[in-house]
């Protein structure tokens, strides 16, 4: 399927964001260690009371606001990204930090909140990653004229504080042209090794538009290596989510999913020719943690009203799941009206979490639940779906962050007035209990660095869910064959909350990432995995 996505002909700020409904996506979302309290005794799907006015937050900047974006820190705070209309010629970029309870945290830029204007145009932003020293990356876009025909890719990063990082591209921005029409990123990852992957869609001097990425350095250079001088373009959708593996090739989602190989090449080992057709168009990715591939998004219909929710499965090679859903995917009709879904999450018992937006009269914020065969949660809302409204006008979620306790956060916009505002929106739901007592792995930090010859400590986190208090025998990985060695390497049987080991990195072991999976097993067999990257400099 081809897409060409043209700028939509100047029109008023609130229009535009309207606009924006069916082609809004979020990041592949970041499961992260969180110190949010468990709520006991909720069910699946409620509003978690914790979390601002009754579960639901909505955050004012200047005129109109839209979040598209989010992703959750370490220490359980949560970052939105998106935009702020000053005019309808003149956007910035826009980023609020949470505190664990939904307040704005003070010591993030002024009072919790962060803009940035790059040419006094349109800018947006799309996507949001964390660094491990808690740098922060947003990617998205920026007009470079005044006449709406012309945008580059956007990418900035910030210090933990919320100030821009000077030692990135000039003053903190990175803007990378194309072709010279409009282009604009979606998504942004980090890889192991710090080079930076964004993606999206660019102009083609040919007219119309296709999908694209380009990779950085650290710096914010281009990375010579990757397709043609840091960038690569394709005759594909525009990408809307990308994800990384643990063998370094990203999967995008571009309608269809698509892999591309280290060097930017689309990699022909996956699904057909590189490509694979779920059924629908996909606008989001996520990954299990054994490699399989989880899509989502819109099913493909003519007529709007017949649109439901789609989510698919394939193996980590694009090869169709089909013991999912019904032959490898699963459709969920939520309001008998338009039903996308435009970002999907990964649980930690291995449940799947979409959500979008949902039509009857306005936009609500829907999310459904899928147990891990593709069956609709029962548990979860009502039959497996969940459909929250804001102030009684139109509300979408964009994108999503999923905690180690099973709760999930999703952002996006809401209008708190029928004519005038419309504002960041975000709203936690909690996980319940159906699945009974559980436990996850997790890390405070996804990557630890070291020197040959240096050692490397690394912290096992358990979050135990639904009143879980049993033992976790914890197991190490055996990195030996690439120089990694473990000081301790027997399992650690614990009642606590972590688990630690000491780690010897030997003289000839290999530099450059290796991906080290830690393996929990409970009394009753059950089985979690949470994997850290450690980079031997």
């Amino acid at each position: 399927m081809m897409l060409h996505v043209t700028r939509p002909k100047p029109i008023g700020a609130r229009a535009w964001i309207q606009s924006r409904v069916f082609f809004t996506v979020a990041l592949a979302v970041l499961l992260v260690a969180s110190t949010i309290a468990t709520g006991v005794g909720a069910a699946a799907g409620e509003l978690d009371a914790s979390f601002g006015n009754g579960g639901k937050v909505t955050t004012h900047f200047i005129n109109l606001e839209m979040a598209s974006a989010v992703a959750l820190q370490p220490d359980g705070k949560s970052v939105a990204a998106g935009l702020t209309v000053k005019t309808d010629a003149d956007f910035d970029f826009a980023l609020a930090r949470y505190n664990p309870d939904g307040s704005l945290d003070p010591s993030f830029g002024t009072g919790g909140k962060v803009t940035t204007d790059f040419f006094g145009h349109r800018d947006e932003a799309y996507g949001v990653a964390f660094e491990p020293d808690g740098g922060i990356l947003v990617a998205g876009s920026t007009e470079t004229g005044a006449d709406q025909q012309s945008s580059d890719f956007a990418i900035t990063r910030y210090k933990p504080d919320g100030s821009l990082d000077t030692t990135f591209g000039s003053g903190g921005k990175v803007v990378t042209d194309f072709a010279g029409g409009l282009d604009q990123a979606r998504a942004i990852l980090i890889q192991p090794d710090g080079l930076i992957v964004a993606a999206g869609f660019a102009g083609k001097s040919s007219g119309g538009s296709g999908g694209a990425l380009a990779r950085y350095n650290s710096d914010g250079s281009l990375d010579p290596s990757f397709g043609s001088s840091g960038r690569v373009t394709l005759d594909s959708a525009a990408i809307t989510a990308i994800a990384l593996q643990t063998n370094g090739r990203v999967v995008a989602a571009a309608s269809s999913l698509m892999r591309f190989a280290a060097d930017g090449s689309i990699d022909p080992s996956f699904g057909a020719g590189g490509i694979l057709d779920p059924g629908f168009q996909a606008r989001a990715v996520a990954l299990l943690a054994d490699g399989r591939i989880v899509a989502a998004g819109g099913s493909s219909s003519p007529n709007p009203v017949l649109r439901d929710f789609a989510v698919a499965r394939c193996s980590a090679d694009g090869i169709l799941d089909l013991s999912f859903g019904t032959s490898g995917k699963t459709t969920t009709d939520i309001e008998l009206s338009n039903d996308v879904a435009f970002a999907v999450g990964i649980l930690p018992d291995g449940k799947i979490v979409a959500a979008g937006s949902s039509v009857i009269g306005d936009y609500n914020f829907a999310l459904v639940r899928y147990s891990s065969d593709g069956i609709l949660d029962s548990a979860f809302g009502s039959g497996g779906r969940v459909v929250t409204d804001f102030f009684g006008h139109d509300d979408q979620a964009n994108a999503i962050a999923v905690a180690p306790d099973g709760r999930v956060l999703a952002a996006g916009y809401s209008e708190v007035d029928a004519r005038t505002g419309v504002d960041f929106a975000l709203a936690r739901y909690m996980a319940g209990e159906a699945g009974g007592p559980d436990f996850a792995l997790g890390f405070s930090q996804p990557t630890v660095t070291a020197g040959r010859g240096a050692k490397a400590k690394i912290t096992v986190n358990l979050t135990r869910m639904n009143g879980f208090t049993g033992d976790v025998t914890v197991t190490p990985p055996d990195a030996s064959d690439v120089g990694i060695i473990t000081k301790s390497p027997e399992p650690i049987i614990t009642s606590g909350a972590t688990a630690k080991w000491k780690f010897k990195i030997k003289g000839g072991a290999e530099t450059g990432p290796h991906q080290l999976t830690f393996t929990g097993k409970d009394d009753s067999g059950r089985v979690r995995t949470a994997t850290i990257t450690m980079v031997v400099e």
